[in-house]
């Protein structure tokens, strides 16, 4: 009983080395393998806050100083109109 018990677990312990040998290894390039995260969609922006500007006077714009999208201050000149006189 002994004796089978070892000549089992010889040849358990050989099983990994004969099993091993015998699956097939693939390598590929790891570029091939990443997958692109980027997703596109079609959608609308739409800002939190909405300002209306308007001035009490017709004039031709002078200068602006503010861009799109910054951030600016109550009271801040924003753009400056041509003088008619």
């Amino acid at each position: 009983m002994r004796s089978a018990f070892f000549l089992i677990t010889a040849l358990l312990m050989t099983l990994p080395s004969l099993v091993a040998a015998q699956i097939a290894v693939s390598t590929e390039d790891i570029s091939n393998v990443l997958v692109d995260l980027e997703r596109r969609a079609p959608a609308d922006v739409k800002p939190l806050n909405d300002a209306q500007l308007s001035a009490e006077v017709s004039a031709v714009v002078k200068a602006i100083h503010a861009d799109v999208g910054q951030r600016v201050s109550a009271g801040e000149l924003l753009l400056e109109l041509e003088d008619r006189e």
